[in-house]
């Protein structure tokens, strides 16, 4: 008896050590096995929220009388047209990066967002954020369909979000976006129009 308890000081801690280090084998088993699925699990949820915000974009069309490669020339000079809202920072190699002031913005009142456009010529042009100081999100893209009288169909599609969460900003966001939207396409239209038309512009 008195043997038996002489020793027990010497194999408790052994017992100890192997749990311990037992567990801790487990342990980096059970991570190596989950890690790919946790991963993949990662990449679909991300996948997924990239759909979700393409899927939330404001669009709006409008037909202008011109073929595409006149109506993409006039989106990439209308980057100088409103000079006390946006200003052409650089551009090199089919990529434009533009500082604008977004104004009557819902909440916010007006924002300064900075964001690339890459050039798709005479198709499409898309545009994504690089900065802004009251913006999360400013993203989306112009598209052309050249339509079979000779004219062209203008897509534009937007997705902007702030960093200031209010209820129902979305919606709120969402009903600004399209009226923006709107004037762009409009202020297109006549531009490319009236210098078809041989009118000076303004």
């Amino acid at each position: 008896m008195q043997k038996s308890v002489s020793y027990f000081p010497f194999v408790a801690p052994g017992l100890r050590l192997g749990l311990s280090y037992g567990l801790i084998v487990f342990a980096y088993g059970l991570t190596a096995f989950y890690m790919p699925c946790i991963s993949a699990l990662a990449a679909k949820t991300s996948a997924h929220a990239a759909v979700s915000d393409k899927a939330a974009m404001t669009s709006s069309t409008i037909v202008i009388k011109a073929e595409p490669d006149v109506v993409f020339k006039a989106i990439m000079q209308s980057r100088k047209r409103e000079p006390d809202r946006r200003k052409l920072l650089k551009y090199d190699k089919n990529a434009a990066l533009i500082q604008e002031k977004l104004l009557d913005c819902p909440v916010i009142g007006s924002a300064e967002v900075t964001y690339q456009e890459l050039e798709t010529p005479s198709s499409r042009i898309d545009f994504h954020m690089v900065s802004s100081d009251k913006l999360k999100t400013f993203e989306g893209c112009w598209e052309l369909t050249p339509l079979p009288d000779g004219t062209t169909q203008v897509k534009l599609s937007t997705f902007t979000e702030p960093k200031i969460w209010v209820p129902f900003s979305k919606e709120i966001s969402a009903k600004s976006t399209l009226k923006d939207i709107m004037r762009r396409l409009a202020n297109l239209k006549g531009w490319v129009e009236t210098d078809l038309a041989g009118v000076p512009q303004d």
